[in-house]
C-alpha cells in the first residue's frame, strides 16, 4: 500500500505536474494530496492510471467532513 505523495514520487513527477496530468490547479492537488479523502472516484481511478498504481494499492483515507 502507498500513500498519493508515494505514488507520484514514484513517478518522478512534482505536485505541479501531477496536477497538470489530473487537470487540476495545483492548490487543488495539493489540498488532494494533504487529504486524499477528498479525492472523488473519478480522480482516484485516474490518479491510479496515471501513477500505473492498482487503486487498490493506493492508500484513501475514509472522507474527511
Amino acid at each position: 500500500m502507498v500513500t498519493v505523495k508515494q505514488a507520484r514520487v514514484g513517478i518522478d513527477a512534482t505536485m505541479a505536474e501531477m496536477a497538470k496530468m489530473m487537470g487540476m490547479c495545483l492548490d487543488t492537488y495539493r489540498k488532494i494530496e494533504n487529504d486524499p479523502g477528498r479525492m472523488t472516484m473519478r480522480q482516484a481511478f485516474k490518479f491510479s492510471n496515471l501513477t500505473g498504481y492498482d487503486i487498490g494499492d493506493i492508500f484513501f483515507p475514509e472522507e474527511s467532513n
